[in-house]
């Protein structure tokens, strides 16, 4: 099911089969044993590369583009266009993500939207504009899809905690008991500097904790 949250938000329930969140668990898996995972915070890991490095990569394009078409036909400030790169995070406690906004350098160009997969365990995951804005609070499931375009684009956003033991068994019979998410972008500027950003900058960890707190 496809719905808009607001104009800019777009939710996709369901967005991916059973099959297609056993095949990313799969990749998750493939991925490790290459170890090309690198730590992050919060027990988290982390890949940012371009998504031609990474196995499969037409597969993972037709998804987002699939998407994206379908939250386009609801929503036109979600510009349709082709990922250049892929966040890849594992989430492997509870833990989740302070607020921030996907405004890096390397998060994506002007108001390309941002789109992102779960799978595996389930969050709670928080939205909002500013400070004072009405929060979105929900929850987003294995095979969930959330895509942040046009005015909402850099909106704040928090993972407020993970929800163990949720993953669909046939997921977790794979990945454990984990979260899988990917995340979308439109980068070009950043082909060829990817290992700029494979390791999450301590600095950016320390600006969002105090965001955090301002709005906690």
């Amino acid at each position: 099911m496809t719905q808009s949250l607001r104009k800019g938000i777009v939710l996709i329930r369901n967005a991916i089969d059973l099959e297609t969140q056993q095949n990313i668990g799969s990749m998750s898996l493939e991925l490790a044993q290459s170890e090309k995972f690198k730590f992050s915070v919060n027990s988290r890991d982390r890949i940012y590369d371009a998504i031609s490095a990474y196995p499969n990569p037409t597969y993972l394009l037709d998804l987002c583009q699939n998407f994206l078409s379908q939250a386009n036909a609801i929503d036109d400030t979600i510009i349709p266009s082709i990922p250049t790169h892929l966040l890849f995070l594992k989430y492997k406690n509870k833990n989740g993500m302070g607020y921030h906004r996907d405004d890096g350098k390397n998060d994506g160009k002007d108001l390309y939207p941002v789109v992102s997969l779960s799978v595996g365990n389930s969050c709670r995951f928080l939205m909002k504009q500013n400070n004072d804005d009405e929060l979105i609070d929900i929850m987003l499931n294995s095979g969930d899809v959330i895509i942040f375009g046009g005015e909402c684009r850099n909106i704040l956003h928090k993972i407020h905690s993970v929800r163990l033991n949720t993953s669909p068994e046939a997921v977790f019979n794979i990945i454990g008991n984990e979260r899988l998410n990917l995340t979308f972008r439109y980068a070009p500027e950043i082909i060829g500097k990817e290992d700029q950003y494979e390791i999450f900058d301590a600095k950016d960890t320390a600006i969002k904790n105090k965001v955090e707190q301002k709005l906690n």
